[in-house]
């Protein structure tokens, strides 16, 4: 397999018109070619086959697809939240903090997060470091919604709840949503897991 063929059926795969790839607004897109270059320069020549093979599977969200895929998230949840009688607004929406002090996914998620619900919910139901909360300032949510792109391996999203539940113990009998646009099964049994370990550890 040739690199232009990697990446022609890596657009096919992923439904991206490569004739349209500036409408997408990503860098990432626009320069693949130079930048698979500079990957396979870097790979072992026996290795390179199979590295194409793989990049022409390999699945990749456009900014397009990922509010898609959050407007999908926020259907199901509006649905779930009727049987409960609540809605978005009675919510507080917290998405993951960036590990460091760099521009990180998180920041995106909460941009798509307020256009989607515009109308629906206040940008101050949409926090991304609680330690700055107080829990007067959470009497009035009725659950929490955990926010995150990707769940892989569930840790960082457990982190993230875990700290959450600690600094506000009271608040563990109101329901946790987990909204996120790629979720792996794995992360997502290992996050339930590890929930339900810590619920009887916290109550």
């Amino acid at each position: 397999m040739t690199k232009e063929q990697a990446i022609a059926e890596f657009f096919q795969y992923n439904q991206i018109d490569p004739a349209q790839i500036s409408r997408y607004l990503d860098p990432k897109l626009e320069y693949l070619s130079e930048k698979v270059d500079q990957w396979l320069a870097i790979v072992d020549p026996s290795d390179r086959e199979l590295f194409l093979r793989l990049l022409s599977r390999y699945t990749y969200l456009t900014n397009e697809a990922s509010v898609r895929r959050y407007h999908e998230g926020i259907h199901i949840l509006t649905d779930t939240l009727q049987s409960l009688g609540l809605s978005l607004c009675d919510l507080l929406f917290i998405t993951t903090e960036s590990s460091d002090k760099w521009k990180a996914g998180s920041d995106h998620v909460r941009t798509d997060l307020h256009r989607l619900c515009m109308g629906q919910i206040d940008a101050r139901q949409i926090v991304a470091c609680t330690r700055k909360l107080s829990a007067d300032e959470l009497d009035d949510y009725r659950g929490f919604v955990f926010v995150d792109d990707i769940v892989g391996t569930g840790f960082t999203l457990l982190r993230t709840i875990l700290s959450f539940l600690n600094q506000f113990p009271d608040f563990i009998n109101l329901p946790l949503f987990v909204l996120c646009i790629v979720p792996t099964d794995a992360g997502l049994s290992y996050l339930i897991g590890q929930l339900k370990k810590e619920a009887s550890i916290l109550t």
